[in-house]
């Protein structure tokens, strides 16, 4: 707990101060912080923030027992990358448009469980910083000619000892130690013209799940989506005003854009290992209920043997919450939601309580959102 003199320099917040800023995009524009996130020993609030309320941002963080703050990374002393705009690739440049993210610098960073490391994503690189004071490191070079592509949506495993990410529209995995070279875990996505790790359009812009891969709790599997537009026609975006011309001129952009009413990309969910020599996927059926036009909703682990999956049908007007038993192989359905009259509200309130089997879930099935616990065992 911060002392009575720091809590005293600290200014309050008002309600009114949170009704000013309720989009993260104007929150930026305004300098305010964002990605607040508390280290895990609570010893700090660490965040993203301008040093000149401008769009270059760095993580800063708060230490709670002194009230003091302190720069955690300078940008200015890294080797190369800054950040900038210019050095994204365009994936990048695509994933940070749905996010609705205008900043440059770091746009994202994430503590690992044990406290030990800082994953820090800038410009298609990977850094690990060792805690707030400790030094800083390039774990990947997202230009040095390892990897076919810049690195996407990395992830520390739980224990802290192997990065997961996206490059080229595959799933890689790195250690920490820095000991070895990155290798892939996915494969024949990407000379298809197919996506192994990234969510699909539709998610990323409807449905808020900008993830394409978990990995599972003890870091031995990684859930992925796999994602095919190649059925889908291309459409063509013209940046009006530019002085240069031509398809490799950056003066236009052509996107397989889902139209409504018109064919949706088709998915599907695998699982595989994280050991460099396993290849075999294990495909989950997610037609059961709904047939090959569904939408994949939310992914996540139960525990390390216990997938969870969300599929809604094309019109949302039917939900089902399903479980996959990797041992047995088998499928439990665990809520059923249907709405006749309306669409059904996405949300991300599906909570493991510490009861085992045991789950909160939302749901407005009586016109107002109430809370439920519901049981494994039916």
């Amino acid at each position: 707990m911060a002392s009575k003199s720091a809590l005293k320099d600290m200014s309050s917040i008002r309600y009114e101060d949170i009704g000013k800023y309720t989009r993260r995009v104007e929150v930026g524009r305004r300098g305010m912080p964002t990605c607040v996130q508390f280290s895990p020993d609570d010893q700090y609030v660490t965040y993203l923030k301008s040093e000149e309320g401008g769009l270059r941002q760095t993580i800063f963080a708060l230490e709670m027992k002194s009230g003091k703050t302190c720069k955690v990374v300078d940008l200015d002393k890294l080797d190369s990358q800054k950040g900038e705009e210019s050095e994204l690739s365009a994936e990048e440049k695509l994933r940070r448009e749905r996010l609705r993210q205008l900043h440059t610098g770091i746009t994202s960073y994430s503590w690992g469980s044990n406290g030990k490391l800082i994953l820090i994503p800038i410009a298609g690189s990977l850094y690990l910083k060792e805690g707030i004071s400790g030094p800083i490191r390039k774990l990947i070079d997202g230009k040095s000619g390892d990897l076919p592509g810049s690195v996407m949506d990395a992830r520390l495993s739980s224990d802290e000892s192997s990065v997961v990410f996206v490059c080229d529209s595959e799933v890689y995995l790195c250690a920490t130690d820095g000991k070895s070279k990155p290798f892939q875990v996915t494969f024949g996505a990407r000379e298809k013209g197919l996506t192994n790790g990234i969510a699909d359009y539709v998610a990323q812009e409807e449905m808020s799940r900008y993830e394409g891969f978990w990995m599972s709790p003890d870091g031995s599997r990684v859930a992925f989506e796999q994602v095919d537009e190649t059925h889908i026609p291309k459409f063509r975006i013209m940046h009006q005003g530019s002085d240069r011309v031509g398809p490799n001129s950056g003066a236009e952009e052509d996107h397989r854009y889902p139209f409504a009413g018109a064919a949706n990309p088709k998915v599907k969910l695998g699982i595989t290992s994280t050991k460099p020599d396993d290849r075999q996927v294990e495909w989950l059926d997610l037609e059961q209920c709904y047939g090959a036009d569904l939408y994949l909703a939310r992914v996540s682990w139960i525990d390390s043997n216990t997938l969870m999956f969300i599929v809604q049908n094309r019109e949302q007007s039917k939900m089902t919450v399903r479980l996959y038993d990797l041992p047995s192989k088998s499928y439990k359905t665990l809520v059923e939601e249907s709405e006749e009259r309306f669409w059904l509200n996405l949300h991300d309130v599906f909570i493991p309580l510490s009861e085992k089997g045991t789950f909160l879930w939302a749901s407005e099935r009586t016109g107002f959102k109430h809370l439920y616990k519901i049981f494994a065992d039916g």
